[in-house]
């Protein structure tokens, strides 16, 4: 007896109700461990070896047994499930809902002795969903063969036939056929047709029609192939899927992880999972734009040494980096990405100058007050190469009336900009243009410049202006070692009702080599309020 099960099987799920990130195993509750940490143990060792046993890659296996706290192993965890979001501008990962209801789907009908989703229906059904057609034969059920089974009648043990229209990185048209030839409801995943013929080993009945017109025997279904597979059998009518290396590409295809099929720099950003790195630099800065908007410049430095350059034309040689990045909530919630380029053309004579140099690219973010995780990625687009870092965002809330300022931000040099509307480029923050110092070293011939913003002062009522004194002190060893005052404002200006710019060269032929610190400090006479910002950084002889 023949019947369609797929109307069946889709409605049994649809009334699923599954906790997102609590899958269920087995039909026994387990006690409770005392040891805290064991129990913390059992939970890593469960994640891995049942509730992703299926979908995870063996490079993300041996990664993750390599790893050594339980902080790595939770970030791991959440990178993994990031991995496979297929929309993060969503509160939820779909990918992984939906993982966990297969799980529960498979235990609650596949379940045989072992619970459902060890079977090798729940492998393939968490793998890759319902099927698109399911057909489905009990026992003793009478079974026409197709000619590509060689034609005839026969009687089938417990059968079913599961068809995918399409499995991205498989193929189209898939045909699965599961056997229960032990009656326990274990359905084992089958490449032989014959597995599932009661008759296949009787005395009489269930042949084929080559075998009825007594041109071959039921050893002839094996024996009876030339090299490539096919069948001797004219009565036979192979198609090109049931060919048994096809059967077999099949089998091991099916048995792999299913591929992460997102975008490339984004699949990156969202796993630890690297190699041949590229190294790079990164910091962010806060700049108050308003009490609920802040301004991050996102600043990234690469070495041009670790660009690989291609030769174009006209002696000149090209590299390019792709750049992407995505800002996150704390729990995950995507909040906006951006991609971009550098590239960096230079005379082939002179390459080898340039990669001793470094390159720089700056990305300006809007955001509000709080707390937020960027990931970055950088992709040398000539060997493919890929480097990548996240960093931690502690966006600062500016309350009115409490004196606060700007990062600190050191560099070597300040440019001024004559037409701060029309020149929004990198690095350009009002009317300078600052590009950050990384390393902070600089020789005692080099010029060192500081540029900070400062909000919230009380503002003189007759003057409509703020009265402040800015104090500059160097400090070396921990001791001081020179302290200037600005007190006529020679280093800083008033810009707007709420806020100075501090831009201040700081001349260094009278520093010894040495570690020093630079301490900021700011009295507002008239609201008696104090703050100070610090900055560590080197001089070299």
């Amino acid at each position: 007896m023949r019947r369609n099960a797929i109307l069946a099987l889709t409605l049994v799920a649809a009334g699923l109700t599954v906790l997102a990130g609590c899958p269920v195993f087995g039909q026994e509750k387990k006690p409770k461990k005392q040891n805290q940490q064991e129990e913390l143990q059992e939970h890593y060792r469960k994640w891995l070896a049942e509730d992703v046993y299926h979908i995870v890659s063996e490079e993300e296996k041996s990664v993750f047994q390599k790893l050594t706290t339980d902080e790595e192993r939770d970030q791991f965890i959440e990178q993994f499930w990031k991995r496979r979001d297929p929309d993060p501008k969503t509160p939820y990962n779909e990918f992984k809902e939906e993982h966990y209801r297969r799980i529960a789907y498979a235990n609650e009908h596949f379940t045989c002795g072992i619970p459902g989703w060890k079977t090798d229906r729940g492998m393939v059904y968490i793998k890759y969903g319902p099927p698109d057609r399911i057909d489905d034969y009990v026992y003793g059920a009478g079974y026409d063969r197709p000619a590509w089974e060689g034609g005839g009648q026969t009687k089938v043990f417990p059968t079913q036939y599961w068809e995918y229209r399409n499995i991205e990185g498989i193929g189209s048209d898939i045909e699965l056929e599961f056997v229960d030839s032990t009656g326990s409801n274990l359905y084992t995943l089958e490449m032989d047709v014959n597995k599932k013929d009661i008759l296949l080993h009787a005395s009489s009945g269930g042949r084929t029609m080559a075998e009825l017109r007594g041109e071959a025997n039921v050893a002839d279904r094996v024996s009876g192939r030339t090299d490539a597979g096919d069948s001797t059998n004219p009565y036979y009518k192979l198609r090109e899927k049931d060919r048994p290396f096809a059967k077999y590409e099949l089998l091991a295809n099916m048995s792999k992880p299913p591929e992460i099929k997102y975008k490339d720099l984004r699949s990156i950003v969202d796993t630890r999972i690297m190699y041949n790195l590229v190294p790079f630099q990164a910091r962010v800065d806060y700049v108050k734009i308003s009490e609920q908007q802040v301004l991050v410049p996102v600043t990234l430095r690469i070495l041009n040494g670790d660009i690989s350059f291609k030769e174009r034309s006209f002696g000149v040689s090209r590299g390019t980096v792709n750049i992407y990045g995505i800002v996150t909530t704390v729990s995950g919630n995507f909040v906006q990405e951006f991609e971009d380029d550098i590239v960096r053309d230079a005379k082939t004579d002179e390459l080898k100058a340039i990669q001793q140099d470094y390159s720089s690219y700056q990305k300006l973010v809007l955001l509000a007050p709080g707390l937020y995780k960027l990931g970055l990625v950088v992709k040398d687009l000539e060997s493919g190469r890929i480097g990548m870092q996240e960093l931690r965002l502690n966006v600062p809330s500016y309350q009115p009336a409490q004196l606060n300022s700007s990062s600190m931000i050191i560099a070597r040099q300040v440019q001024k900009i004559t037409d701060p509307d029309s020149d929004i480029g990198q690095f350009v923050l009002g009317d300078v243009k600052i590009v950050p110092e990384f390393e902070k070293r600089f020789q005692v011939r080099d010029p060192m410049w500081v540029y900070m913003q400062v909000y919230s002062m009380g503002i003189d009522q007759n003057r409509l202006q703020p009265d402040i004194e800015l104090e500059y002190v160097v400090e070396r060893n921990g001791a001081e070692f020179v302290r200037f005052q600005d007190l006529a404002g020679e280093t800083f200006k008033f810009v707007s009702g709420d806020r100075i710019v501090i831009t201040g060269r700081l001349p260094l032929q009278r520093f010894i080599p040495g570690q020093y610190t630079l301490r900021i400090r700011v009295h507002d006479r008239i609201s008696g309020q104090d703050m100070e910002r610090t900055e560590r950084f080197e001089v070299t002889s």
